[in-house]
């Protein structure tokens, strides 16, 4: 994670367009944390301010197919957390009582 990251960020400088870069950067650190973590809450969790970076990246540069891309994924995270996330919280505070 730590190279991919340290990769990632050097990309971000070299191809450098303004500040706006910084969220794609950020994003993209994020996400391959996320993604290198075995709990399925914690990468949806993780990926949720994500999707908002790329959606103003996306927004920044008109790309319609990217920002519906983040809409989907973002979405698709509140989804999972109300089905998966929220009831498997209750019961494990439910059985501590």
């Amino acid at each position: 994670q730590v190279v991919f990251s340290i990769i990632f960020i050097v990309l971000g400088i070299l191809t450098w367009d303004g500040i706006i870069c910084i969220l794609a950067m950020m994003g993209t650190v994020l996400q391959t944390i996320a993604f290198g973590n075995k709990n399925p809450a914690k990468i949806r969790i993780i990926n949720l301010p994500t999707c908002f970076m790329w959606m103003v990246y996306n927004l920044h540069y008109s790309s319609v197919g990217g920002l519906l891309s983040d809409i989907f994924s973002f979405i698709s995270i509140i989804i999972g957390t109300i089905r998966l996330d929220i009831p498997e919280y209750k019961n494990k505070f439910k059985k501590k009582v």
